[in-house]
């Protein structure tokens, strides 16, 4: 069942449910609106349209949700699938507080169901290559994220509190989560600031449990004309950098760097990862877990980033 037919799942997650086709069957699309809902169940031919999740949830011919709605619907709705036994697919972030996201994840404990979250990043063929490739640095590392966010029009639902959550909540969950994984170490502190009296432009300093440390530069500042992303990591003498998820340069680092032609985010493989361990072919990568650490760090930045 897909929940939230907005544009991103209409561009990332249409596609990749059909990509997939021999492995996963639509058999509901739970909009805002009716017309939002039909207009999608036409597309990917799912013979149930609604707007009543809480009904459409009960129904004994889905196995599994995916949720694309808005940030602050997701804790309920993923409660509710849990209860009612279906796996989740909840589009990042897990909840818009650390209270939230502990809700979610006791709830899907109980139900013995499981539940991944968006973070698509750690599955884009170059984060997987330079994982490899740092696998058998031994030591601290130093790793530093910049994203290059660009503004967003200040009634924006993503920056109402209520809704998205603001940004670091919203979207650099996305960015804790990767410097977590590849880095394969747990946060235990942060430290933040801010340029002015916004989240919008921070930079957020973690260190890891193994002595690595990480920083992510998160700024509405630049040019859109510039990359959005890019990851460097100083690690055994060795440098591996990461653009935009276009290309990877391993400089001192085993493995070979290499461009595509068209970015590889990991959506696809993300969606794969959540419907083979549904069939029990494979185990799931990302867990509940994983979206309380992120919301953990961006809620932390969150507070210390502005004042």
């Amino acid at each position: 069942m897909l929940v939230g037919p907005g544009h991103f799942a209409r561009a990332i997650h249409l596609p990749n449910l059909k990509a997939l086709s021999k492995k996963v069957v639509v058999q509901a699309v739970v909009g805002g609106t009716g017309g939002s809902a039909r207009q999608t169940a036409e597309k990917i031919g799912a013979p149930v349209a609604s707007t009543d999740y809480g009904d459409v949830i009960l129904n004994e011919d889905v196995d599994a949700v995916l949720i694309a709605t808005r940030h602050n619907l997701h804790r309920h709705q993923c409660i509710a699938a849990a209860e009612a036994g279906k796996h989740i697919f909840v589009e990042k972030p897990l909840g818009l507080t650390v209270d939230e996201c502990i809700e979610v994840l006791q709830a899907v404990e109980k139900a013995q169901v499981l539940c991944t979250i968006g973070f698509n990043r750690r599955f884009s063929s170059l984060s997987m290559s330079l994982r490899d490739s740092l696998s058998n640095v031994t030591g601290p590392k130093q790793i530093i994220y910049r994203v290059n966010a660009g503004r967003l029009p200040q009634d924006h639902w993503l920056l109402d509190p209520e809704v998205g959550g603001g940004r670091l909540i919203g979207e650099g969950c996305h960015f804790f989560d990767f410097m977590s994984w590849i880095l394969n170490s747990d946060p235990v502190s942060v430290i933040a600031q801010s340029t002015g009296d916004s989240s919008d432009d921070v930079s957020v300093v973690i260190k890891y449990n193994d002595g690595s440390v990480g920083t992510l530069i998160y700024t509405d500042l630049g040019s859109v004309e510039f990359s959005k992303e890019r990851i460097e990591i100083y690690a055994g003498g060795g440098i591996g950098v990461l653009d935009d998820f276009l290309s990877l340069s391993l400089h001192r680092l085993p493995g070979k760097s290499r461009k595509l032609r068209i970015a590889d985010k990991g959506h696809l493989a993300l969606l794969d990862n959540f419907l083979s361990a549904i069939r029990g072919d494979k185990a799931l990568s990302v867990n509940a877990l994983d979206g309380l650490n992120a919301t953990l760090c961006a809620q932390a930045s969150t507070r210390i980033a502005v004042f």
